[in-house]
């Protein structure tokens, strides 16, 4: 069943199989899928927490299980998965989560934003005179490549096909209103005459 058709998700855990504690909690609309997706190789090479901790269990010849805490609405998935994040850190689990929950990093605990920070403090990525060389030698390759013209042309019509598509009435009214609360944009009307034609 697709994702957008799907009227409920799961908040599942992580269990460290050597000693069952739970050291993750996660969402997922196809939990078996998404246990796979965490021990693939092509999934374990961003530096998280989690990720070494799977190279860990992996590496003694273990995975993770995987224990469905919950099914809720897809429209709650986030603040059931904050509870949960929440409930466990007051037990006292080992949570290897970057986040307090939520869609992506949009609150990380203090200990993650200062690991950000450091790893990314003094870094100015400086290019040598031989390195600009290969990139401009590359560029002028693959303009004469007429596979990755076409690609390309192709990539720049969907991008334009994205920006030009057809809002409907109430995207209009929304973005309407939201530009006016931010002090900017036309009144609505002005707004729906311009889109309309």
């Amino acid at each position: 069943m697709s994702s957008i058709n799907q009227l409920t998700t799961f908040i599942y855990a992580l269990l460290d199989p050597r000693d069952g504690t739970l050291r993750y909690v996660g969402k997922s609309n196809n939990p078996t899928v998404r246990r796979y997706e965490h021990v693939c190789a092509s999934q374990l090479f961003a530096k998280t927490h989690r990720n070494y901790w799977i190279k860990s269990l992996l590496e003694n010849g273990h995975k993770p299980e995987m224990v469905v805490l919950e099914e809720v609405p897809s429209s709650e998935w986030k603040t059931s998965e904050s509870w949960w994040i929440e409930y466990w850190k007051f037990l006292g689990a080992n949570l290897v989560n970057g986040t307090s929950g939520g869609d992506g990093l949009h609150n990380p605990s203090k200990e993650v934003r200062e690991k950000i920070g450091a790893s990314c403090r003094g870094k100015r990525k400086v290019f040598t005179d031989e390195h600009k060389a290969k990139i401009a030698q590359r560029n002028r390759d693959r303009a004469l490549n007429p596979v990755w013209l076409e690609k390309a042309r192709y990539n720049m019509n969907l991008i334009r096909n994205k920006i030009g598509h057809v809002w409907s009435v109430e995207s209009r009214l929304k973005a309407s209103e939201s530009a006016k609360r931010r002090g900017k944009g036309k009144p609505c009307q002005q707004l729906h005459s311009q889109l309309l034609f």
